[in-house]
Formats: C-alpha cells, structure tokens, sequence
C-alpha cells in the first residue's frame, strides 16, 4: 500500500547491517497493480541493487512484473516458489552429494591403483646390483660345470678307441713294437692336450669370476671405497655436484656418517700438491 517502500527501506537496511543472513527475500502474494506499485520506487530498487546479500523477489503471480524482479539477484514467479529456490530438497542435495562423493572415490581409487601398477611395473625391472652379479656367478657354475663334463667325456671316449685300436694291433702279428710306442705317444700327447685345454679353460672362467667379484659392493667396501650421498639421497659422482655448506652422507661397509662440505678441491690441484 502507500508508503510501503519506506518500511521495505527501513527493513532491507536492517537486514543488510545485521550480520549472519544468507539471503533476503522480497516478496507478496498476489495483489492488484495498485498494491505492487511500491515495489517499483526507486531508491528502493537503487538499494536492493547495491545490497550486498543475496536478494530474492517473489512478488505477486507468475505474471506479475515490477522493477524490483529486475534488479534483484534471482527472480520468483511466487512467494512460495523464493522460498524454494532458497531451500532446495534436502534429499535432492543428499543424492547429489553422494553421487559426487562416489564420483570421488573412483577417481582416487582408479589414480591409487594406477600409480601403485606404475611403482611394481619399476620395482620388477629394478635389480640389486649385487643380485646381478650373484646371478652371473651361478651361470659360469654352470657353465664350468658343463665344460668339465664334455672335456671328461670326450677324453674318456677317445681313450676307449685308443684303447679299442690298441687291442686290435696287439692281436695282430704284424703290428710291430715301434708302431705300439708310438700310438701310446700319439695317446699321451692327445691326452695332455685335452688336459692343457681344460686347464685354460678354468683359467679363464676364474678371472672372469674374479672380475665379477672386484665388481661386488661389499668388495668395494673393503677396499677402502665409500659412497657419498646428499641430503636428498642422490649419489655424487663428481665434486661439480657438489656444494660448499652442503651437508652429505658417506656409506660405509659398517655404518653412514653425515659431514658438511667446507672446502671443495679440483683433482688438477690435488696432483699439484
């Protein structure tokens, strides 16, 4: 009615300097063109445009339209329908939290066991140096193993016709005595071959077990090497890596000691000295 827009002001400052509103609604329920003729003042739409809370009009019907529905954050059709748009359904909100919260879920869980696939995918192509050359040394066992085993059956099998043809000849009367001597000889000196043969042969798989050996890290270790780490556990090949104030980790056979690094010195000037 007349004068309605100076209680709406009154109200509206009221609501906009108390504190703790969430939103603000405007509205009436129906009335002639007469009756929604307040909501159409000036200052009052000027101070609902400039209001910092929320505002909501819910004024008359669906077809009702004053200047207040068009500087207000979200129009109404009805009073009824400002107080829905303000209060949605509880069980609506619910569903679609719980969708968004399974959506959640799935996602983390598909990026959990992506990762985690990724980390087992390195781990088995990852290989301690140590398992490595343990594993070389078996196969030259075996490898020795095998080698021995064909020398010794191949020397046990040209004994056995040595020793065939040998009977042969001994059978017959004209073999002579000399020609006997000399295919004992011939036996011999194949035998010493064989056995020459079979010594180079361990020869050589024992430097190369010796050179797996020099290559073992508890090897390493004893012959006085360490390894220097720094603070994020990446390991330091070069003194350009290095950095004075720094601190670094040296790893020994026994243990780790922590040092700070407080002079750095080039090879060149080491051999100078």
């Amino acid at each position: 009615g007349e004068g309605a827009e100076r209680n709406l002001l009154r109200a509206l400052d009221r609501a906009n300097n108390y504190g703790g509103v969430d939103a603000i609604i405007i509205c009436r329920g129906g009335g002639s063109f007469e009756d929604l003729w307040c909501f159409n003042d000036e200052k009052l739409a000027r101070a609902v445009s400039s209001c910092k809370i929320p505002t909501v009009t819910g004024i008359g019907h669906e077809s009702d339209f004053t200047i207040l529905d068009f500087v207000a954050d979200f129009r109404a059709p009805t009073p009824t329908a400002a107080a829905v748009a303000l209060a949605p359904d509880r069980v609506l909100l619910n569903d679609k939290l719980n969708r968004i919260r399974a959506n959640l879920v799935r996602i983390f869980n598909r990026e959990i066991l992506g990762r985690m696939q990724a980390v087992d995918f390195i781990s088995q192509r990852l290989r301690s140096p140590q398992d490595e050359i343990q594993k070389n040394r078996e196969k030259l066992k075996v490898i020795n193993r095998l080698i021995l085993s064909q020398m010794i059956n191949r020397i046990d099998s040209k004994k056995n016709l040595l020793s065939y043809i040998s009977k042969i000849f001994k059978n017959q009367n004209s073999f002579s005595r000399g020609a006997r001597d000399r295919l004992n000889e011939l036996g011999g000196d194949f035998r010493e071959a064989w056995l020459s043969s079979i010594r180079n042969r361990i020869d050589k798989l024992k430097r190369i077990s010796d050179k797996f050996s020099a290559l073992n890290i508890s090897a390493l270790f004893k012959r006085g090497f360490s390894i220097i780490q720094d603070e994020e556990g990446k390991i330091l090949k070069s003194t350009s890596e290095v950095q004075k104030g720094k601190h670094v980790s040296l790893i020994f056979i026994d243990g780790t000691v922590r040092a700070k690094v407080e002079k750095i010195q080039a090879v060149s000037k080491i051999r100078d000295q």
